[in-house]
């Protein structure tokens, strides 16, 4: 009886204060409440009890519990977003953390709820503060916070984050308690799945990749048709895991030509595949083999390359000797090669000097046309107009021409950019690329045939010039015996001896008329007749121009002359003495 009437007075108590509280002063006084660090201004906060305190926020009055006090501010600012205006997403997402780790999951709710509704905080934000609920009783409360629905109005993105953050790891709570809300979100849970799987394939947390596709599967149903590729892609990402652990080449190159046509899979096992093929090309070029290893790395997916592909590529070409360089003549390698060097220029030079090294060696070995491949090759990475370009070239040409094929090393050496060098001119000159050897042979020849051609014709020149010369000495004496034996000249006045048919009168008319002249001329007209005749024709006249023919034709007239003179004087004196 005693205890009832202790409750009523308690009772009596409270609403006495209450209507003290509201019709007469007080002496309340308005504050800051901090709670978990985060402060809370409130209207009024008044001593009632021992127990109880009036509370005024914003506007409305209340006795409040003194153990419940922070939760009623708490609830009273977040019951209304915009009562938290002026509080950032940062304290929130600390207030929520504190919250959670004091095991105040109500509370913890309510900031959730604020959180979810604010429209600054992005998905990118929303993944790194839920990733930061690793600690204990973090998923506890989010699985709390799923269960309650506290976060029913909140975007469906965030929901999405939360239900996934909160399931993973536990695939019966999320079948029993997390599917129907899965469901829910399902159009934004999907993807956003799909995408921390490939993520944590990308980072190789392989064990945490196995239990987001468990989630997959608990959510959506195992046999649903995403959740079976899902883990036929981790089964693959296991056996790939196991051949490059055993560093089977053959096996890994099989998996790449396979991940060419699956993104998913190419984007988690290409990372561990240009690793196991750096590994095993930086093997390779330690026990020099650089063709294998030039070999293995073409395989790598030129999208996929890091910085250490182009530096093994450029000591596997550096250090490559020409002989057996056969990877240089494989097309894949040749193309991956291309492309590297198209990206980087120092592999551009390296593979240029080898290409280099290369033909030439071909070139001392006759192997012209594996000399001319390695010039097509290295055009394709390093144009004209080059000096390297051209050294290969003109190698290739020199050898082109000892084979005496010089229609092919022509075109080529039209080919060439830059400048030829003289001693390769001179080369090319006597090999006679420009043109036949025999040529030549003929021009060193010339000079001395003309020189013998032109003493040959000095000589007979000079012949012909005594000839001449005895002639003209003959002619003089005749003339000069003539002239003192006919004196007075005989003339033919008979025109019956004129018209005689000896034969010295016929040979004197023949005579007569070689210098076109008749019967009955005197001897000064036969010689003006010899001069005139012979000016065509004498040697001395026409110098340079003179011929044989012509020589003969000189002492043919002269003879003629010389028989003419003789006739003249003997039928004068048969003529004088008939006339007597």
């Amino acid at each position: 009886m005693l205890g009832r009437w202790r409750y009523l007075a308690k009772l009596c108590q409270l609403l006495l204060a209450l209507v003290v509280f509201s019709f007469a002063p007080s002496a309340a006084h308005s504050e800051t409440l901090n709670i978990s660090g985060l402060s809370f201004a409130v209207d009024e906060i008044a001593r009632v009890d021992d127990s109880h305190v009036k509370l005024v926020l914003f506007g409305h009055a209340q006795i409040v519990d003194r153990a419940r006090l922070e939760d009623v501010v708490v609830t009273e600012y977040f019951g209304n977003v915009v009562h938290t205006a002026n509080i950032s997403d940062k304290a929130l997402q600390d207030f929520l953390i504190e919250s959670i780790k004091q095991r105040k999951f109500e509370r913890a709710g309510l900031t959730l709820s604020t959180l979810c509704v604010r429209p600054m905080i992005g998905a990118e934000e929303w993944d790194s503060f839920l990733d930061q609920l690793q600690f204990p009783g973090a998923s506890e409360f989010l699985k709390y916070a799923v269960e309650a629905s506290v976060s029913a109005a909140c975007p469906a993105v965030a929901n999405a984050r939360i239900v996934f953050i909160a399931g993973v790891g536990d695939t019966a709570w999320v079948r029993t308690k997390a599917v129907g809300f899965a469901l829910q979100v399902e159009s934004d849970l999907r993807p956003y799945v799909r995408e921390r799987i490939r993520s944590a394939g990308l980072s190789r947390s392989f064990e945490r990749m196995s239990l987001m596709i468990d989630f997959f599967g608990a959510a959506f149903g195992i046999e649903d048709t995403e959740y079976g590729e899902l883990r036929r892609l981790y089964q693959k990402v296991v056996e790939a895991i196991e051949d490059i652990k055993r560093g089977d080449l053959e096996r890994i190159f099989a998996l790449i030509d396979l991940t060419r046509g699956d993104k998913w899979l190419s984007d988690v096992i290409s990372p561990l595949l240009v690793e196991s093929i750096h590994s095993q090309a930086e093997a390779k070029i330690r026990r020099g083999d650089r063709d294998g290893a030039l070999i293995a790395l073409s395989h790598v997916d030129i999208r996929k390359r890091t910085p250490t592909t182009h530096e093994l590529a450029k000591r596997a070409l550096s250090e490559m000797q020409p002989t057996g360089a056969t990877a240089l003549f494989d097309a894949g390698t040749a193309q991956f090669l291309k492309t590297l060097s198209l990206a980087d220029a120092s592999v551009r030079d390296v593979y240029g000097k080898a290409l280099d090294r290369l033909a030439q060696w071909n070139v001392q070995s006759g192997l012209l046309e594996q000399a001319q491949r390695a010039l097509d090759q290295v055009l394709l990475v390093r144009g004209d107009p080059n000096v390297e370009n051209d050294a290969v070239r003109l190698a290739i040409i020199q050898a082109l021409v000892k084979r005496k094929l010089f229609v092919q090393a022509g075109q080529m050496l039209s080919d060439v950019q830059t400048s030829v060098p003289l001693n390769y001119r001179i080369k090319f000159f006597v090999s006679g690329l420009y043109f036949d050897v025999r040529y030549v042979y003929v021009l060193l020849l010339a000079p001395i045939l003309a020189g013998l051609v032109l003493f040959i014709i000095e000589v007979w020149r000079r012949y012909r010039h005594e000839l001449v010369k005895a002639a003209n000495e003959r002619i003089a004496q005749v003339s000069a015996h003539a002239t003192t034996e006919e004196a007075p000249r005989p003339q033919f006045v008979t025109s019956s001896f004129m018209r005689s048919a000896s034969p010295a009168m016929i040979e004197y008319r023949e005579a007569l008329a070689v210098f076109g002249l008749g019967p009955g001329v005197d001897l000064k007209t036969i010689k003006a007749a010899y001069r005139n005749a012979v000016k065509e024709v004498h040697p001395d006249h026409l110098g340079a121009t003179a011929d044989p023919s012509t020589a003969e034709k000189f002492i043919k007239l002269t003879k003629t002359y010389e028989r003419l003179l003789e006739l003249h004087q003997a039928l004068a004196q048969i003529d004088t003495g008939k006339r007597t």
